[in-house]
């Protein structure tokens, strides 16, 4: 499975998708300014959900930071 985010300036997007490139999961979360805690959370939920490795690519306006945070490639 992959797991895409997206940070823009006012919201943040997760996507998961299968071995298919289906959709199984995806979530959009105004983050009022505080990204970081906002990803963490969304993280949170995920690891609840879909316990194992993801792949990681982060996109947006807001996302170069948090690429180095996770220390994942900015797509």
């Amino acid at each position: 499975m992959k797991l895409g985010i997206d940070v823009g300036s006012t919201t943040v997007k997760f996507v998961i998708l299968d071995d298919q490139d289906n959709i199984v999961y995806k979530r959009y979360e105004r983050h009022m300014s505080d990204v970081f805690r906002t990803v963490a959370d969304l993280m949170s939920d995920l690891e609840s959900q879909f316990p194992g490795e993801l792949l990681v690519g982060v996109t947006g306006s807001g996302g170069m930071e948090l690429a180095n945070r996770l220390n994942t490639e900015f797509q």
